[in-house]
């Protein structure tokens, strides 16, 4: 009988001590089954799949925000990935999910900021090839031209003719993103 007052004040002491140390903020409590919602407010200036814990929650999004309910709570990582892969956009964060709303802020950005431009020029003569109004090639025939580490972004490309551009102009201004890059000019006869 004793045993048995004895086992139940120390179950009593443990229950107490958990239940303070919940109350006193040290230690969260999860229930099981508890759920909450991530309000994700992306940012960025293409399309992104968002990830909870690596699975896709939401697909091909615009910038703006976006409320996935039915998150279990504890500690989560949510991620915004460019449509077309990490390198184009990326962010992610792993916050604490409680009951209730919680917010995180992702603005993906290019995990890499260096292209490559393959610039092809068709025509009959000579062109100099610029690139933001910069010569990158003189007076060269019609071929491809590689232009190494350039900045993602827009840019311009020009093929002028070496005889001026009344003789022959095309220019094309492109997104640059990481990786390969194309720009296909046809300057006038």
């Amino acid at each position: 009988m004793i045993k048995k007052y004895f086992y139940k004040i120390f179950l009593s002491l443990i229950v107490f001590s958990l239940l303070a140390i919940a109350l006193t903020g040290c230690v969260d409590i999860i229930i099981p089954g508890d759920t909450g919602t991530v309000r994700v407010t992306l940012s960025g200036n293409f399309y992104y799949d968002i990830k909870i814990d690596g699975v896709t929650k939401l697909s091909n999004k615009a910038p703006g925000t976006y409320n996935i309910t039915g998150v279990p709570t504890g500690y989560r990582t949510i991620e915004a990935i460019d449509i077309d892969g990490e390198s184009y956009g990326y962010d992610s964060k792993t916050i604490y999910v409680s009951t209730g709303t919680n917010n995180v802020y992702l603005d993906p950005a290019p995990t890499t900021t260096t292209g490559t431009v393959y610039v092809e020029v068709s025509g009959n003569w000579d062109y100099d090839i610029k690139m933001d109004g910069a010569n990158e090639f003189t007076d060269v025939s019609s071929g491809t031209y590689t232009i190494t580490n350039v900045t993602i972004g827009n840019h311009t490309f020009e093929a002028i003719d070496t005889m001026g551009a009344s003789f022959g102009y095309d220019s094309e201004t492109k997104y640059i993103s990481s990786g390969s890059n194309y720009v296909y000019l046809y300057p006038s006869d």
